[in-house]
């Protein structure tokens, strides 16, 4: 398994300045309920997951949509629960926009999935030995790993 995202956005509370400049306004409840109904869009919330799964992140270095700095963010989180700066690799294109032509065929994604196809496979029982997290804001929107699922929160949204 391993992930080759074109690029990540950071969670809508941190990014949108509409909703993170009127938080300093409303009442600490209702930006709870807010939160709790965003966190299936929070992307910090799933990096943890990610650790110990071969990322190459590709972004243009002109995105329009999403900043660079949103992958280099990710890439740092997921590095810290590996213990290891360089887990991450971010490749940031000069002069691309959010997406282009021949993006999926730039060589470092040819050599980043060559690298994958031939490195040792890991089965579930040495996944489980190693030890990995798990976690999910939404069971249904979300997958397993090692063969283990999360089929419903004792809290929703938590």
């Amino acid at each position: 398994m391993s992930l080759l995202p074109s690029c990540s956005f950071l969670p809508p509370l941190k990014t949108w300045p509409d909703l993170s400049t009127s938080s300093h306004y409303a009442d600490p409840a209702l930006m709870g309920v807010l939160s709790a109904s965003l966190s299936p869009y929070n992307n910090d919330l799933y990096l943890s997951n990610l650790a110990h799964i071969p990322c190459l992140a590709l972004h243009g270095g002109s995105d329009s949509n999403v900043p660079p700095r949103h992958s280099r963010s990710h890439a740092n989180i997921i590095s810290s629960w590996q213990h290891d700066k360089s887990a991450v690799e971010v490749v940031e294109v000069k002069g691309k926009d959010h997406w282009w032509e021949g993006m999926m065929r730039h060589p470092r994604v040819d050599s980043f999935i060559k690298k994958v196809f031939e490195g040792a496979k890991r089965d579930w029982d040495e996944e489980r030995l190693k030890g990995f997290t798990l976690t999910t804001a939404c069971p249904d929107e979300s997958g397993g790993r090692a063969g283990i699922r999360i089929a419903e929160l004792e809290t929703p949204g938590r």
